[in-house]
C-alpha cells in the first residue's frame, strides 16, 4: 500500500505497506592538495565522508574513480515502522592503485504508543570508511521520542545518541549526545 510522508506510520495502516529501494552512482574525483579534493559537496567526499577520511591514501593530482551502491526497505503497519539500509562504497586511484572499500548500514524500528501522536524509536547503525584498516569502525545507538502535532509539519524530538569510535592506538572513542529538535514547515 501507500507508504505516506516520512518514516513514521502516521497514517496508521491497516494491512502492512512496503517499500524497497536500491541505487547506484559513479563518479570521478581529482585530488587537488594533501587532504582536499576538488570537491567536498557530496558528503561522502567530505572530511567525516568515507572517501575524505581516507583521502590521504592517495596521490595529489590523480584522479580517483567512485562507485556506489545501495538497497533499502521500510515497513509500516498498524503503527510500527521498521527501516533498514546497507551501501557499499568502491574507489581507485589512477595513479597509485589504491583501492578503498567501505560499507554501512542501519537498522531502525518505532512504534507509536499514542497513534498519530507519540512515536518512541530506535537506531543502530555501523559505518566502516576502510575495510583495510583495523580499527576504524565507528558505531551509533540511538534512541527518540517524537511528539507529533500536526503530523510531520510541527513536533517535538528528543534523542540520545551513543557513538563508539575504534582506534588504532589507545582506548576507543565513546561520544554522548542529547539533543531536542523543533520542526516547523508551513
Amino acid at each position: 500500500g501507500p507508504m505516506g510522508v516520512g518514516e513514521p506510520d502516521l497514517e496508521g495502516h491497516a494491512t502492512p505497506a512496503l517499500s524497497f529501494g536500491v541505487d547506484g552512482f559513479t563518479n570521478t574525483l581529482r585530488k587537488i592538495g594533501d587532504n582536499l579534493l576538488e570537491s567536498d559537496v557530496p558528503n561522502y567526499a567530505s572530511p567525516v565522508g568515507w572517501l575524505g577520511r581516507n583521502i590521504g591514501l592517495f596521490t595529489t593530482g590523480e584522479n580517483i574513480f567512485i562507485e556506489s551502491a545501495s538497497a533499502d526497505a521500510q515497513l509500516k503497519w498498524m503503527g510500527l515502522s521498521v527501516q533498514g539500509e546497507y551501501f557499499a562504497g568502491h574507489a581507485e586511484g589512477d595513479t597509485s592503485g589504491v583501492i578503498l572499500w567501505s560499507y554501512g548500514w542501519y537498522g531502525q524500528a518505532a512504534y507509536l504508543v499514542l497513534p498519530k501522536t507519540l512515536d518512541l524509536a530506535v537506531r543502530y547503525s555501523v559505518v566502516d570508511a576502510n575495510r583495510a584498516a583495523p580499527h576504524d569502525t565507528n558505531s551509533v545507538v540511538t534512541a527518540a521520542t517524537t511528539w507529533y502535532m500536526k503530523r510531520n509539519n510541527v513536533k517535538l524530538q528528543f534523542d540520545y545518541s551513543r557513538t563508539h569510535r575504534q582506534r588504532g592506538s589507545g582506548a576507543p572513542a565513546n561520544d554522548q549526545l542529547f539533543r531536542v529538535q523543533v520542526q516547523l514547515m508551513l
